[in-house]
């Protein structure tokens, strides 16, 4: 109550170029649904020709919840995906990293995993590669050129360096991508009547590219008794590691024919939802025995007490 006492409301805040942004609520899009609240959005659209939403985290988490989840509830439907990538990341996605190699390829595997995995919401794609200072041509050439290879347009953000300019030949594109969407197309990957167990495999086979899932019995149990208390027509909202498309964060690129194993599941009936923990994955951040929040008060006249 402290923290939602003053912020039903979104904060409007601007860019250092006085570009207008709304910010409301930051969920981790690695344990929850990892997007700004509908409020936001909403108020955004209605204030603005065109809006850009960030969905947390890598699009395996951020954009899969929001088009699972957030789209389905909010009946908010994207007209385009921005994906965006960086030399450095797709580095890390290459098997070979480990070993002292440059090589890309792997971590290009991973980009194009990701590009799949979009495609199949019949979203329109434009890949941002965020450039910065110590990038070098060849590698930034390599990605534009891989991309074009799989149909999806792309374009370098300069904007670390040049600020809104170096962002300009993206914004065209993210445009043309957003008004050549056919809104009717895009819908989520599975039906609300499919069974919870059956949700969970189809994201991680379609998704994460796994070949099966094992639910241990403590989480099968949650599981079934969530659809036995009437909640199976929930989204499910999986929470794993944001480093890898598996639940193993040494497994870099795009891993295939695996088993991820799905550890604990939670109700979270107000949101909407049902948490799906996968692997070895932690809900909250390490707090102390007692923590602050233990002492803060939202008092009757509205005044908060505990903050020192």
């Amino acid at each position: 109550m402290v923290l939602l006492n003053e912020t039903i409301m979104p904060n409007l805040v601007q860019t250092s170029e006085h570009t207008p942004a709304l910010i409301h609520t930051g969920p981790f899009g690695n344990i929850a649904h990892g997007t700004s609240s509908v409020i936001a959005q909403r108020m955004a659209l209605q204030l603005a020709d065109y809006v850009v939403n960030e969905a947390g985290f890598g699009a395996d988490l951020g954009a899969e919840k929001f088009l699972n989840v957030v789209m389905p509830a909010s009946a908010l439907k994207p007209s385009a995906a921005i994906l965006v990538a960086t030399v450095r990341g797709i580095r890390h996605q290459s098997q070979g990293e480990a070993k002292g190699q440059t090589t890309l390829k792997d971590g290009l595997e991973n980009l194009a995993k990701h590009i799949e995995n979009l495609g199949k919401f019949h979203l329109p794609i434009v890949v941002a590669l965020n450039r910065f200072p110590d990038d070098g041509d060849g590698d930034i050439r390599t990605i534009l050129d891989f991309s074009a290879k799989l149909g999806v347009a792309s374009a370098v953000a300069d904007v670390f360096n040049k600020g809104g300019e170096g962002g300009l030949e993206l914004a065209a594109k993210a445009i043309e991508a957003a008004n050549g969407a056919d809104l009717d197309s895009i819908k989520p990957l599975y039906a609300p009547k499919l069974a919870v167990e059956d949700k969970i495999a189809f994201v991680a086979k379609e998704i994460y590219g796994a070949r099966s899932v094992d639910f241990r019995p403590a989480a099968k149990q949650k599981i079934e008794k969530f659809s036995a208390l009437g909640f199976s027509e929930l989204p499910v909202c999986m929470a794993k590691t944001q480093y890898s498309l598996s639940d193993d964060p040494k497994k870099l690129g795009a891993p295939k024919d695996y088993t991820i194993t799905v550890t604990d599941a939670h109700l979270a009936s107000g949101a909407g939802f049902i948490v799906v923990v996968a692997g070895n994955m932690m809900l909250m951040p390490g707090l102390p025995k007692s923590p602050q929040a233990m002492r803060m008060n939202l008092n009757e006249d509205g005044s908060v007490s505990g903050l020192s």
